[in-house]
């Protein structure tokens, strides 16, 4: 059932609908602009289970106190690492390389090919019209020079004909597998293209006005909710990552300019947006991000029947979208994929973890741990 449905049926008020539930709900399962059907059972755990409670629920006043946050450093050096790691244990990496069909036999054959220019973080992005980078005063706080262009990652020659496979871990999003099955089941059609994803816009910028005439700021406030009146129960996130991003303290103690990100929800309701209000010259980038929404048709159509296509011997699927969309989640479903295939699990010293990938295991495998 919806949180939208089930705060209607007990005549919760329309006020504590569209300022109270939803802007919580959005600030982790917006995508999409999607809030008013994420499911209720989802909205009551990040409440109040253990495992993954985000924040402390209060009986009179819902909320009991401001939740912690814990911000990471960079990801892309910590993943840097553990690649350089796994390649000195003989883990072959193919960079920049993408992969066009898969085709399940005798042996399995993956077909690639060099990644385009516009490649990044493993999606296609549209050609931009504006430069990637710290604006100036940004990058003197950060000791940087800013870009005089777009710079292209490094590419690398992906290998010539078809990989061979003994085991296929599609470890991607839904519908880029069933995109890339050469001959998908019924079951991995059925479930594959029962995935909602949506495309959102990720702005980062400096543009202070446009953040003031949108939002309270008050220099504290690192997460900000817009709500549409049009459409209130849609809505338009915000983050001043000059409060918790570790990199850009230097920002904040330089006194240069903060650096907010605006997420603007649902490409195909973006006549709702206000991106043009924006300054172009504030602009340091521009994302297009594609990402599954938490539907209660998301946990009746995909997560119960999740476990049909797992297939050792031809194909094992990994990624949030299994379960919902979170980063423990998205690396707990690996685990269980590469678990299936025979490898040990490896953090049994961590019970939090463990009990992550039991709850996959369980969800996406109908196995015990």
């Amino acid at each position: 059932m919806s949180i939208d449905r089930l705060l209607r049926l007990f005549r919760f008020s329309d006020d504590f609908r569209y300022r109270m539930v939803f802007p919580l709900v959005a600030l982790f399962f917006g995508t999409g602009n999607q809030t008013k059907d994420v499911s209720a059972a989802i909205v009551a755990r990040v409440f109040l289970d253990e495992s993954m409670a985000i924040f402390e629920y209060h009986a009179e006043y819902m909320l009991d106190a401001t939740p912690s946050n814990i911000a990471f450093d960079n990801l892309e050096a910590f993943y840097e690492s553990m690649r350089a790691s796994m390649a000195k244990s003989g883990c072959r990496f193919l960079m920049r390389t993408k992969v066009t069909n898969v085709e399940r036999g005798a042996q399995i054959k993956v077909a690639v090919e060099a990644a385009p220019a516009s490649w990044r973080a493993g999606s296609e992005q549209p050609v931009q019209a504006f430069r990637v980078g710290p604006t100036p005063r940004v990058a003197q706080a950060l000791g940087e020079s800013p870009p005089d262009a777009d710079g292209d990652a490094p590419s690398s020659s992906p290998p010539t004909g078809p990989l061979e496979f003994d085991e296929l871990i599609l470890a991607v999003p839904a519908n880029a597998a069933l995109r890339l099955l050469g001959d998908p089941s019924r079951a991995e059609r059925r479930v594959l293209g029962s995935v909602e994803y949506f495309e959102d816009l990720s702005v980062t910028h400096t543009d202070e006005a446009y953040m003031r005439r949108h939002n309270e700021i008050d220099g504290r406030a690192i997460y900000f909710i817009k709500t549409l009146e049009s459409q209130p129960s849609c809505c338009e996130m915000g983050f001043d990552l000059t409060g918790y991003q570790p990199e850009l303290v230097p920002v904040r103690n330089g006194n240069a300019d903060r650096v907010y990100q605006t997420i603007f929800l649902n490409k195909a309701a973006r006549d709702q947006w206000t991106i043009d209000e924006i300054d172009p010259s504030r602009v340091i980038d521009k994302s297009w991000w594609t990402a599954f929404s938490h539907t209660y048709k998301h946990f009746r159509w995909v997560v119960p029947w999740v476990w049909s296509i797992q297939k050792p011997g031809r194909t094992l699927y990994a990624g949030s979208w299994t379960l919902f969309n979170t980063h423990d989640i998205a690396i707990a479903s690996g685990l269980a994929a590469a678990h299936r295939l025979g490898a040990p699990y490896p953090f049994d010293d961590n019970p939090r973890a463990r009990a992550t990938f039991k709850t996959v295991l369980a969800a996406s495998h109908l196995k015990l741990a």
